[in-house]
């Protein structure tokens, strides 16, 4: 049986370790971020590219593949979290601090996987546009992966039984 000091002892240590929760609309406002930059970022390599004649005359196409593989998240992300933002009641739904970070983690990499598509362009021999139809498979399983994480995140609060 502990004695009195050993369980004052777990009583402040239990107290000292930090909360392993987080705000889903903290994690919410980071996500937002994190698509709106990196998907801002995307658009912009895109367009100088487009206008610099990297794709000759199939600049049309790339902004066919690239807009849907990020403007749909980024348009769900930021309307969530906007009316999240607008609500009387702000949630007070917290969620494990390691699901937070896996989230934005498995976001960050599928956007560098978009920027990695541009980047290795000109250090292949294939065409810039057999290099974006040719990472077309990955990047959709990638995209069905990271749907079921921000899924977490961007679902709707059960509604309290009254």
């Amino acid at each position: 049986m502990p004695t009195k000091e050993e369980r004052a002892g777990k009583k402040s240590q239990a107290e000292s370790t930090p909360d392993t929760k987080v705000s889903v609309l903290k994690t919410q406002m980071q996500l937002m971020l994190v698509w709106v930059v990196g998907g801002g970022i995307l658009l912009l390599v895109a367009w100088l590219q487009i206008i610099f004649g990297h794709y000759g005359d199939k600049g049309q196409d790339v902004l066919t593949w690239l807009l849907p593989t990020i403007i749909p998240t980024v348009s769900l992300v930021t309307g969530v979290w906007v009316n999240s933002t607008r609500k009387k009641y702000k949630s007070t739904q917290k969620v494990e601090r390691s699901a937070s970070r896996i989230v934005l983690a498995v976001s960050i990499v599928y956007l560098v996987f978009i920027g990695l598509i541009f980047a290795v362009q000109p250090m292949v021999a294939t065409p810039p546009m057999d290099v974006i139809k040719n990472s077309a498979v990955v990047l959709s399983a990638l995209q069905g992966v990271v749907s079921v994480f921000l899924g977490i995140f961007f679902t709707q609060e059960p509604k309290s039984k009254s």
